[in-house]
């Protein structure tokens, strides 16, 4: 089960790492007139590693990475600059 802040790969992103935000949203009219934020467990919102892009995406397109195999800085899968020593352990 993924938790807040796990890195992830998704699919159709070749190449680049992002971290795992949360589930996603969508609006639920409850009948008032008044649409609500419900969380949506079939969805993911993911935030690229070294940007500030917010995606939606399926979350069965999502696998766990661990931190030793992207850039922390650039977010690229296989780069090996911006690796924090304790992940190379």
């Amino acid at each position: 089960m993924l938790q807040q802040f796990d890195f992830v790969r998704v699919s159709g992103y070749k190449g680049v790492a992002f971290t795992f935000l949360g589930h996603g949203r969508c609006w639920l009219d409850n009948g008032d007139g008044v649409p609500e934020w419900e969380p949506n467990e079939n969805l993911a919102r993911v935030c690229m590693v070294g940007d500030d892009n917010v995606l939606e995406v399926n979350i069965d397109d999502l696998t766990t990475l661990d931190q030793n195999e992207f850039c922390m800085d650039c977010g690229q899968i296989g780069c090996s600059h911006g690796r924090y020593p304790e992940a190379e352990e």
